[in-house]
């Protein structure tokens, strides 16, 4: 596991659920009770861009395509399908790291 700095764009909107790209992968990365976390862009079910879909009051990250949920904190599926992949998040000194 190699931690990597990451930028993020300024002012980041509340609620708001970013793309990254990071040593080939994508990443949803989403701000949800004061800490910022990580799962696979993709949705299990269907393989649509989770961060093009919207982060509710609950911490899930809702799929534009058919809804399915995924918790950011753990990428747990409240449907019948495969769990997203998690990747860890840890601030230092202001800045974000991601582990791929």
């Amino acid at each position: 596991m190699k931690w990597i700095r990451i930028s993020l764009p300024e002012p980041v909107p509340s609620k708001a659920l970013i793309k990254l790209e990071v040593t080939g992968k994508k990443i949803c990365l989403g701000h949800y009770a004061g800490k910022w976390m990580a799962i696979a862009d993709r949705c299990t079910h269907n393989g649509a861009s989770l961060s093009q879909g919207r982060l509710t009051a609950f911490g899930e990250v809702v799929c534009p395509l058919h809804g399915y949920r995924f918790r950011l904190m753990d990428g747990r599926c409240s449907e019948a399908c495969e769990d997203a992949e998690v990747f860890p998040i840890k601030e230092e000194n202001g800045e974000i790291f991601i582990a791929v």
